[in-house]
């Protein structure tokens, strides 16, 4: 078995079975928070989103541009208590919450409950396209190392004037097999503000589903542009709660800390 390992340090570094496409996470801007980060003396600063489908951390560089989001995390083992629910966990690019021509480039794993059935799948996915299920073979508590690349306008070629994303899933319990890298291209014309303004760590319920009963709960070791989420402090920073609009809560998203650790908390599925 091989383990990769992401090292991001506090200086610069030199979904699937699911048949509805993952969206573009959106939210509701909350007020500026100052919570206490372990493993840090100053505070993190950062703006809380609320989705009813989502938990995790995400970043807007400065100058606004994700160049690359990486992850690791194990495949969460799921209780199939609720029989239309996934846990979803992915990394992903993707546009302005207000454009009008929105993206998202995504890769990651799903544990999902087909009646009271638990099924385990990787995923990549280049919205609004739909998700391609990959085949390699993926288990419950597996190593996953998870990134989607942002290379840049093609200048040249058939793909003349479109976004280039290449992605890179490995299951490094079952490497070299459960390797895949591929590369995909938006439409010509496709401006950058609408597909890599952000990038993230995400975990992702069934939208109008439930959210997979997983424990423990799901740790995530995650970088932006070889930094950790931490490295944004400020208005550049977002934790994702997964709550409705009634105040139910689905899970809980953890601070996140120096080294780019956060975990997410199951609450209920539904």
């Amino acid at each position: 078995m091989r383990i990769k390992l992401i090292a991001f340090a506090a200086a610069p570094l030199a979904a699937v079975i699911v048949l509805a496409g993952l969206s573009a996470p959106t939210g509701k801007v909350s007020p500026m928070t100052t919570p206490k980060v372990s493993g840090r003396s100053a505070a993190t600063y950062f703006t809380i989103l609320r989705n009813d489908v989502y938990s995790g951390w995400s970043v807007n560089p400065p100058g606004g541009v994700t160049k690359e989001v990486a992850a690791v995390w194990h495949v969460p083992k799921v209780a199939c208590t609720w029989q239309r629910s996934r846990a979803a966990v992915w990394v992903g690019i993707w546009g302005q919450n207000n454009s009008k021509n929105p993206w998202l480039a995504q890769t990651g794993t799903i544990s999902a409950c087909f009646g009271h059935v638990a099924s385990y799948r990787a995923f990549i996915e280049l919205v609004p396209s739909g998700p391609e299920v990959q085949s390699i073979k993926v288990n419950r508590g597996d190593d996953i190392f998870a990134s989607v690349t942002y290379k840049g306008r093609v200048v040249a070629g058939k793909d003349k004037g479109k976004l280039e994303f290449v992605y890179t899933l490995d299951d490094s319990t079952d490497y070299p097999a459960g390797l895949v890298s591929v590369t995909r291209y938006t439409n010509a014309g496709v401006q950058v503000k609408d597909a890599a303004w952000q990038g993230g760590a995400i975990v992702e319920r069934e939208p109008g589903g439930g959210l997979a009963k997983f424990t423990p709960p799901i740790t995530i070791h995650a970088g932006v542009n070889g930094w950790p989420p931490d490295h944004f402090s400020g208005r550049g920073l977002f934790r994702w709660d997964m709550v409705n609009s009634g105040g139910k809560k689905f899970a809980t998203t953890g601070a996140v800390n120096v080294n780019g650790d956060f975990s997410v908390t199951w609450i209920r599925s539904s």
